[in-house]
C-alpha cells in the first residue's frame, strides 16, 4: 500500500445481519467493575479485559473488513489533550468494532471513516459511524457501543484483573485467527540507518532515515521516518500532529512538519523528505497528542508530550 493510496481510503461500509441481544449485554455490561481511582499518566492494567466475537469479514476494494462485537463499555473521546468518557447507556446491547486492512500486506489502517449498518428482514435496525478507537487487547479499530432491540444468548470471555489493576502494563493483543492485529516493526527492523528510540508522554518514538522516501511519497533525497508506537504491545499512535528540527554544526538544518504515512516496511509512521545526516541532532515536538479515542488503559496516557531529541 503506497501512502497516497492510504490517505485517500474513504468511508467503508459493511453491512451485515445480527440478531438482537440487548437483554443479555445490558445484564453483563452493569458488572463492570469501578475504575481505578489513582491512576497514573501512563499505561496501565484496566480493571478487566473483554473478549469478542466475530461476526463477519468482506472485501471492500483493496481493503479487507471485519466486523465485531463485545459488550457495551466505557471508553473516553479526545479533543486535542482535553478526553470525555463515554458511559454506558442503558439501551446499549453491543459495543461494535470494525477493523480495516490492507489485504496485500495485512497491515491494519487506521481509519475515522467506518459505517456499520445492522439490517433485519431488510429493515435498518442501527446504523452508526464508528470511533477510532485504541484498545490494549484488541488494537487499533472501529467502534461505538449500539443499541439493538431483541433477544440472544452469546457467550463472551470477561476476565478481572485486580491484582494487576492499575499497574504500569497492557493486556496482551487478542489472537484472532482471520483478521490482523495493528502492529510496528521492532525499532531495529525499521529499514534504513536506524537513530534509537526515545520516550515522551508514555510513548516509544523509533526514528529512522532512508536515502529515498518510501513509494507514493512525493519529493527527491533522504528520508526522515518517525514511528511512534505504544510501550509493551507495540500498536501505532495515529492522528498525531509531529514536527521535527534538525541541527547541524550550530545551524539549522530542517524544520517542519512531518506528514502521516503508510509503507509495509514502515508501517504507519510520520516523515518527511530532509537531508539528515549521521550525527545530526533532532528534535521532535509534538503539537497535538493520538486523535484516536481510547479504551480503559489507555486515556491516561499519551497526552502531553515533551520535546524528545537524540543524535542521529
Amino acid at each position: 500500500m503506497r501512502r497516497r493510496d492510504y490517505l485517500a481510503v474513504g468511508g467503508t461500509v459493511l453491512a451485515t445481519g445480527l440478531a438482537g441481544c440487548r437483554s443479555m449485554f445490558e445484564t453483563r455490561s452493569a458488572r463492570s467493575p469501578p475504575l481505578v481511582e489513582d491512576r497514573p499518566d501512563a499505561v496501565y492494567y484496566p480493571t478487566h479485559a473483554e473478549g469478542m466475537e466475530m461476526v463477519g469479514t468482506t472485501d471492500a476494494g483493496d481493503y479487507g473488513v471485519a466486523l465485531t462485537y463485545s459488550f457495551p463499555h466505557r471508553f473516553w473521546l479526545f479533543t486535542g489533550a482535553d478526553r470525555r468518557k463515554v458511559e454506558v447507556r442503558g439501551e446499549d446491547a453491543v459495543h461494535m468494532m470494525s477493523v480495516v486492512w490492507d489485504r496485500e500486506t495485512g497491515t491494519v489502517v487506521p481509519n475515522s471513516s467506518v459505517e456499520t449498518t445492522v439490517r433485519r428482514d431488510g429493515a435498518t435496525v442501527a446504523e452508526k459511524s464508528l470511533w477510532s478507537m485504541l484498545s490494549q487487547n484488541m488494537g487499533v479499530h472501529a467502534g461505538d457501543n449500539m443499541a439493538l432491540e431483541g433477544n440472544g444468548t452469546y457467550d463472551i470471555p470477561f476476565e478481572r484483573l485486580p491484582d494487576q489493576q492499575g499497574q504500569p502494563g497492557a493486556v496482551e493483543p487478542m489472537d484472532m485467527e482471520m483478521v490482523p492485529v495493528a502492529s510496528t516493526p521492532a525499532p531495529a527492523d525499521l529499514p534504513g540507518a536506524t537513530a534509537g528510540t526515545v520516550t515522551s508522554g508514555d510513548a516509544t518514538v523509533a526514528v529512522t532515515r532512508l536515502d529515498a522516501p518510501p513509494a507514493g511519497v512525493e519529493g527527491d533525497g533522504p528520508y526522515l521516518a518517525v514511528s511512534a508506537r505504544t510501550p509493551y504491545n507495540g500498536y501505532p499512535l495515529p492522528f498525531m500532529t509531529v514536527s521535527a528540527a534538525l541541527a547541524r554544526d550550530g545551524s539549522e538544518a530542517f524544520s517542519g512538519p512531518l506528514d502521516p504515512a503508510f509503507d509495509p516496511d514502515l508501517g504507519y509512521h510520520y516523515g518527511a523528505v530532509a537531508d539528515a545526516q549521521s550525527g545530526d541532532d533532532l528534535t521532535l515536538s509534538v503539537e497535538l497528542p493520538p486523535q484516536i479515542a481510547r479504551h480503559e488503559g489507555y486515556e491516561t496516557a499519551f497526552r502531553s508530550f515533551e520535546d524528545a531529541t537524540l543524535s542521529l
